[in-house]
């Protein structure tokens, strides 16, 4: 069963666990059946299938009952903590709300949005400076095991076998040799940041080559906007590329793509998730409502114009891209337009986390508890 709201006291021990992890940045018997449910409703291009639902926590909808035809006199002040890369559907909410269809935003609640490094919003929330934000799959699940009380309430992004769209991938120079897993015995390779997604995926594809990921092989953690500049300077053997950075990337030529995101766990899965505070939600219901409404009609206007959510977040200096001509040559990440999260993919996927030695056992949970009954957006 989902799990409802809770509050601990556990926070104070929290950041020792995830200080040792690392600083910074319906299913069924058959995992592959649950991994092809991954994909479902998923498309870089928004196009959304026939057989993809969404209903908060997988049963009754708690924001259903709730009345948002009179906001308050103020708006409630929701303090966000999020990325630098692929978050483009996440960010339209805030950036230009009427572009998004946010038709809440500005009554029900306005947004003081700051970006951080994957361990430093965690840090702020811990310190009460964050109501929610972003993190990946992997930081959410080491998170919700050490016990913080934080939600995951949608899906942002996905790494998708959806040919239409981009999954994070992994390069090396094309005189270094390197062209694959098997390649990497004795190789430095860039991530993010411990604990995050990248050390994960990198981790994962390492050991699909046989080799032991922590023996064989060194992770350095770097910037995405640096990663290039490391990879070029032979700072590290293959780099970690997110888009913009990928296409750029290619400009000067003379990379050669060694693995990607799904190289190793094999099936589709979350790459980012939104999450709240519960007693935030507690306390401000209403607010929170609005908010997901408005980040579904955020997400779906993105898939629709993906060009006029760029120009919006490119001149508000959100997103990292020289131009939006540019950055329309890239590839976007696979996304849900109902923003809903797949639980029996993130089930296959934590498993793999064990099985490689990214995660202790002890230091992981269940998909079912990293979201909210009623709240969180779920797929059926």
């Amino acid at each position: 069963m989902n799990r409802r709201f809770r509050t601990t006291s556990a926070i104070i021990a929290v950041t020792v666990l995830l200080a040792a992890c690392g600083s910074d940045d319906g299913s069924s018997d058959d995992p592959a059946a649950d991994t092809d449910a991954a994909a479902q409703g998923t498309t870089a291009s928004g196009a959304t299938p026939a057989t993809a639902s969404a209903s908060p926590g997988g049963g009754d909808d708690s924001c259903a009952s709730v009345d948002l035809s009179t906001p308050p006199d103020e708006p409630v002040t929701m303090r966000i903590g999020h990325g630098t890369a692929a978050e483009e559907n996440y960010w339209y909410q805030f950036v230009d709300p009427e572009g998004a269809g946010a038709q809440h935003y500005g009554s029900w609640y306005t947004i003081e949005a700051s970006p951080f490094n994957p361990t430093d919003r965690l840090d702020a929330y811990q310190a009460g400076s964050l109501d929610g934000g972003t993190l990946s799959t992997p930081q959410f699940v080491t998170a919700i095991a050490a016990g913080l009380p934080i939600t995951a309430v949608g899906s942002i992004a996905l790494e998708s076998s959806d040919e239409q769209a981009f999954n994070t991938t992994y390069s090396a120079l094309e005189s270094s040799g390197i062209t694959s897993p098997a390649d990497l015995e004795g190789k430095t390779i860039g991530i993010l940041a411990p604990n995050t997604a990248t050390e994960w995926w990198a981790k994962s594809a390492v050991a699909s080559a046989g080799l032991d990921p922590e023996r064989d092989a060194q992770y350095v953690a770097i910037p995405f906007p640096e990663q290039e500049a490391a990879l070029r300077d032979g700072t590290i053997d293959v780099g970690v590329f997110v888009e913009p950075f990928y296409g750029i990337s290619r400009a000067e030529g003379g990379l050669v793509d060694v693995f990607d995101s799904l190289t190793g766990p094999g099936v589709d899965h979350e790459l980012l998730l939104a999450w709240f505070d519960t007693a935030f939600i507690e306390e401000h219901t209403e607010a929170f409502c609005a908010w997901r409404a408005d980040y579904v009609a955020a997400t779906e206007s993105y898939l629709a114009d993906r060009e006029a959510a760029a120009t919006a977040l490119i001149d508000a200096d959100v997103l990292l891209a020289e131009s939006v001509a540019g950055y329309m040559q890239t590839t976007d990440y696979a996304r849900r337009p109902s923003g809903a999260i797949n639980l029996g993919g993130l089930d296959v996927v934590i498993t793999d986390m064990v099985d490689v030695g990214f995660l202790p056992e002890d230091q992981t949970a269940p998909a079912a508890e990293l979201v909210t009954e009623g709240y969180s957006i779920i797929e059926k």
